[in-house]
């Protein structure tokens, strides 16, 4: 059975399929507790109380729930002469509860993480995409890179994560998502126990990471932008991640800043998009003349680095027009702060700096004071935010198998 809204894709344990997603907003206080021990490292439950701002009785209850399912670890330091009264016990995660993988299908490289109970990545690991063989042949890698993972994880797996880059999912129509695509590596994914699986986009789970652990943690609304081989993104809302209709918030490369649709054709089939002059392609293709064929990445940063005007000149120019856009979309979806991730980010302080000026004019006075961040985690960011999301999805049922 295949899930009727295409977005994010979750397989259960039974097989059954679905598009709902996983409403952060909503997390219990058992997972409440478990988030702010894996930010803080232990705390007695006085403190608990007091940064959770809930009454005893009802941390309590989570707190039991969380012993029971051996996620917390109780420490009870030893009487010391001359103490009076029960020592002061401590609470901390047990890293080694559960475990959890997330994979990230990119355009040249497949990329995987083991995520401990604790949000610690355990493993990583990182292999270049098959070259040859299609769709077939990655989710062939996808599959072995999650096995090894998998022969590697000392306890408990609850679920694999998957993200797919905007180029796998695009088949038929430039740029659409494809069901079938997400739905068939789910299938793989499950395996023959049907193990819990979820698989979304590159841009919505590397959003979901640095809102997380990265960037984005403890705004209740954000912006995030991916500038990569193709231009991509999310919204984090009054923490709920938002999906729109179709599952397909977040595709801000399709968007024509320039207000007519003229110009290079893009991978939508329509011209005038931001990704036709801000993704890496479309740089490293207006550099060209001015460092010569052939162009790379590499060579783009490098002659940044040096202070190469011309080069300089092309990356600020890019920065302004993405900068530009982040203003209008701040301006209509009022977030707490905007995050910047993607290859593009070698680029450093002139690209950043770029935006934040563009940024500076084209959003509404009163919300100039929201601060355009880069994105702080490296490139297992996305296969990070899979592993997290199936924790996430996964925790009321490893309450309710607790030993």
């Amino acid at each position: 059975m295949e899930p009727a809204v295409s977005g994010l894709w979750i397989r259960g344990p039974g097989g059954e399929a679905t598009g709902i997603p996983v409403p952060p907003a909503r997390r219990g206080m058992a997972q409440r507790v478990v988030d702010l021990l894996t930010r803080s490292g232990p705390l007695d439950r006085r403190s608990l109380v007091a940064q959770l701002v809930v009454s005893r009785p009802v941390l309590a209850r989570a707190v039991t729930q969380l012993l029971d399912a051996a996620v917390l670890i109780e420490d009870t330091p030893a009487p010391t002469a001359g103490h009076r009264g029960r020592p002061t016990s401590t609470l901390r995660v047990n890293p080694a509860s559960a475990y959890t993988i997330g994979v990230h299908l990119g355009t040249r490289h497949v990329r995987g993480v083991l995520l401990d109970a604790g949000g610690s990545v355990a493993v990583r690991r990182e292999r270049p995409r098959p070259a040859e063989g299609g769709l077939a042949a990655a989710t062939e890698a996808v599959e072995d890179l999650v096995e090894t993972l998998e022969q590697g994880c000392p306890g408990r797996l609850l679920g694999v994560g998957a993200a797919l880059s905007g180029s796998v999912l695009r088949t038929g129509a430039p740029a659409s998502p494809s069901p079938a695509v997400a739905a068939s590596l789910a299938e793989v994914l499950a395996g023959p126990g049907g193990r819990p699986v979820v698989v979304d986009t590159e841009g919505h789970l590397a959003a979901y990471a640095e809102w997380r652990v990265g960037a984005a943690v403890g705004a209740a609304s954000f912006v995030y932008l991916r500038l990569h081989s193709d231009v991509s993104g999310a919204m984090i809302i009054n923490g709920e991640h938002v999906r729109g209709d179709h599952g397909r918030v977040g595709e801000f490369g399709h968007v024509a800043t320039g207000g007519e649709r003229s110009g290079a054709v893009c991978t939508c089939g329509q011209r005038g998009c931001l990704e036709t002059r801000v993704s890496i392609p479309a740089v490293l293709s207006a550099v060209t003349p001015v460092l010569g064929p052939p162009v790379t990445l590499d060579g783009l940063v490098a002659a940044v680095a040096s202070g190469e005007p011309e080069a300089l000149a092309v990356v600020v120019a890019a920065g302004h027009e993405v900068g530009r856009f982040l203003g209008t979309l701040c301006s209509a979806v009022d977030p707490a702060r905007c995050v910047v991730g993607g290859a593009m980010l070698r680029l450093g302080e002139p690209l950043l700096e770029a935006v934040r000026d563009g940024f500076a004019t084209s959003v509404v006075p009163h919300r100039q004071g929201i601060p355009v961040l880069a994105a702080s985690l490296d490139r297992f960011g996305a296969a990070r935010g899979a592993a997290t999301l199936v924790f996430d999805a996964s925790f009321d049922g490893l309450l309710e198998t607790a030993r």
